[in-house]
């Protein structure tokens, strides 16, 4: 995917809707993309924070004390409120 293409698809997510093309493409410079196998824990409840996750296919479910929560798709952020807040993790996903 060409950078324009990808700068345009991250400026449709929420959490980055606001930022100029410009902060898109420096945002992108440290974006990783992971293929991740179904059944697989990007990460848990407590862990120290590092990165968070922007959906791009499939899903995922967010559990809260063993409980699912939410289950979040294609488009969606999950871990952002670590990150920014530079706290531990609220959940396992």
């Amino acid at each position: 995917m060409q950078q324009r293409q990808r700068v345009a698809q991250l400026s449709e997510v929420p959490l980055f809707a606001k930022c100029s093309k410009r902060e898109l493409a420096r945002l992108l410079s440290r974006v990783r993309t992971e293929v991740v196998e179904a059944g697989h824990t990007l990460f848990v409840d407590g862990a120290p924070s590092a990165n968070l996750y922007l959906i791009l296919t499939g899903s995922v479910i967010v559990r809260k004390n063993g409980r699912r929560v939410a289950r979040l798709g294609p488009g969606e952020v999950v871990g952002e409120l670590s990150v920014i807040l530079g706290t531990p993790r609220t959940a396992t996903v």
